[in-house]
């Protein structure tokens, strides 16, 4: 048995949901193809039908659009924090039966097979339970054992497992 406490603060949930912007929300990828059709829209005026200057425009316009997203996903990610997860710190307990997420007033039991997938980056560990949200799980505040058998048991639960550096 595994037991951590997870508090809701302001760091932990933007790194949250910064990362699953950035990482795991599939509106990237219709960010991105939009930004990438601005692009080619832009080169095919620019090149083909030599109007330089509008062509010129596009394309910067698209480059930005392009780079920008990470800052936007961090701006959203802060005020999403910031506007509805402030809660208290919560116990959560993981076994090789069940993970247990003790709330203020009630426990909830999450069966292994509610967990779509498991993600890791340097400061924390995410347990995806549904499409959007997941348990977190802050590295700081497990041991070096704690880790690896909490390591060892998201293997032995067969669960898909990612590392983002």
């Amino acid at each position: 048995m595994i037991k951590t406490t997870f508090t809701y603060d302001e760091e932990a949930l933007i790194a949250f949901f910064t990362f699953h912007l950035k990482r795991k929300d599939k509106i990237r990828w219709v960010y991105y193809f939009i930004s990438s059709i601005f692009f080619i829209f832009g080169i095919i005026v620019a090149f083909v039908l030599k109007k330089e200057i509008f062509g010129l425009i596009v394309l910067v316009a698209s480059t930005i659009m392009f780079m920008v997203f990470p800052s936007q996903a961090k701006r959203a990610a802060k005020r999403t924090a910031n506007a509805r997860y402030k809660r208290e710190p919560q116990d959560i307990i993981f076994s090789e039966q069940r993970i247990e997420q003790h709330l203020e007033r009630k426990i909830l039991a999450y069966n292994w097979d509610l967990v779509e997938e498991v993600d890791e980056t340097q400061k924390y560990i995410y347990f995806y339970i549904s499409k959007q949200g997941a348990l977190i799980v802050d590295k700081d505040c497990i041991t070096d054992n704690e880790y690896k058998q909490l390591i060892e048991l998201v293997k032995l639960k067969n669960k898909k497992y990612y590392m983002y550096k």
